[in-house]
């Protein structure tokens, strides 16, 4: 079965010698057997840093930069037990069919298109329920309203914190006694011209009653922004 294959990494690194007796220096080359999951791993944090600046061309996911490196580089996700599982999602059929990859005789693969075994690694990462999970619970907009019991984050904009807040609470589905105790306790309020985190409930409440599916501000679907970049982004490069 191809989920039992054993993936051997071969790292190919080249040196150079001074030989004595011609009086000058040879470039020589030497494989070295390497951990795979330490080579997959090491792809995962060079297409990112790769792709680090295009993060940086969007405001809007300016955080989501910073939480993908959290996930990455300080949180301890990347380990042999997600790197497997990266592992099984890559090496299928249709990566074999489409000629990405090659299974040798014995058993170690050969990567024949770099771009999109990239390509592939990085969508199993960005869709993987450990990255989701872990940017679901961090905000990543510059100016909105995040839930922290929902992990929802909604988008608020110049002025829009107050209808954000009132979709938070319509969403929570809680009764209208527990609008001040669910926004003090559960409702982060950040970014552009937030003036004051005390909001009147004889205002929520009125206006709330008002509040149609039409101006309901939606929370950010977050597996979809990051899959959208992601297609965007390599269609530029294959």
């Amino acid at each position: 079965m191809i989920d039992e294959l054993i993936i051997c990494g071969v790292v190919t690194c080249r040196y150079i010698t001074y030989n004595e007796d011609k009086g000058e220096y040879d470039m020589k080359e030497t494989n070295i057997n390497d951990d795979p999951r330490h080579i997959i791993r090491q792809m995962i944090c060079s297409i990112f840093e790769g792709n680090i600046n295009r993060y940086k061309e969007d405001k809007e996911l300016k955080c989501l930069e910073y939480v993908t490196c959290w996930f990455l580089y300080y949180d301890g996700m990347l380990t042999d037990e997600y790197i497997d599982k990266i592992c099984r999602i890559l090496i299928n059929k249709d990566m074999i069919d489409h000629n990405i990859i090659e299974i040798k005789s014995d058993n170690t693969i050969k990567v024949n298109n770099l771009d999109k075994m990239e390509y592939e690694i990085w969508k199993s990462v960005i869709n993987s329920d450990e990255y989701i999970d872990f940017i679901n619970k961090q905000r990543s907009l510059e100016s909105g309203v995040f839930d922290k019991k929902y992990n929802r984050e909604y988008r608020a904009n110049n002025g829009e914190h107050f209808l954000a807040i009132l979709s938070a609470l319509e969403d929570s589905g809680i009764d209208k006694y527990e609008y001040d105790e669910y926004i003090n306790k559960n409702l982060h309020i950040y970014g552009k011209n937030v003036y004051g985190k005390d909001y009147d409930r004889t205002n929520i409440l009125k206006e709330i009653e008002l509040l149609s599916k039409e101006t309901r501000i939606k929370p950010i679907d977050k597996r979809k922004i990051v899959n959208d970049y992601q297609e965007k982004y390599w269609n530029e490069r294959l």
